[in-house]
């Protein structure tokens, strides 16, 4: 039984090398850039047209959205949270301040879904640019989970940016779970730089 396993070995050995090197420089291909996908810049609208932007936008989150959905055997309907991916999130960071009066569109649509995505997608690509549509959820959407989460993104905005937010929901807010967490994330709050 033995002298089989070693002939087998033997006799694949070949294979196994040229297995090993095909990985050994996909991975080193990888590593310096040097692949036969397109690359992010070519497939990108240009940043002055908007309506491809929000073309572009509306895609993004509608492509998580169905990622996240799902059919049971009984043919019910379920939803279940998918983060956008790193690509979706860079490409919308690379479009800029263009992007966020299209996405704020969002935070307060008729469909919740789309809402709690675009908080995620802000929290994702932080800065300076996120600080006003995430102020104006905490100060004025109906939905205390939402005013929450957009109180947690804020907390990848600069700190001298999102502070004031954050103390004013802190004594202010209307429902007493988003006063504690505004609390909760002022002590345990730390700058982030831009």
């Amino acid at each position: 039984m033995y002298p089989r396993v070693c002939s087998l070995s033997v006799s694949l050995r070949p294979q196994l090398v040229m297995l090993g090197l095909v990985l050994c420089l996909g991975r080193f291909c990888v590593v310096t850039g040097q692949t036969n996908s397109t690359t992010l810049s070519q497939t990108l609208p240009q940043a002055r047209d908007e309506g491809a932007i929000r073309e572009r936008i509306a895609t993004i989150i509608r492509e998580t959205l169905k990622r996240g959905e799902g059919m049971t055997v009984e043919e019910y309907t379920y939803y279940t949270w998918v983060p956008p991916s790193n690509e979706d999130v860079e490409e919308l960071k690379s479009y800029g301040d263009k992007a966020v009066p299209i996405l704020e569109e969002y935070l307060f649509s008729d469909v919740g879904r789309e809402g709690n995505l675009v908080l995620r997608i802000l929290a994702d690509m932080g800065g300076s640019r996120i600080v006003e549509p995430l102020k104006r959820v905490i100060e004025q959407s109906t939905s205390a989970w939402r005013r929450q989460e957009a109180l947690r993104a804020l907390t990848q905005a600069p700190w001298e940016l999102a502070v004031p937010i954050m103390r004013n929901a802190a004594e202010a807010d209307r429902n007493a779970e988003v006063r504690k967490e505004a609390r909760d994330l002022l002590v345990g709050y730390f700058p982030n730089k831009e």
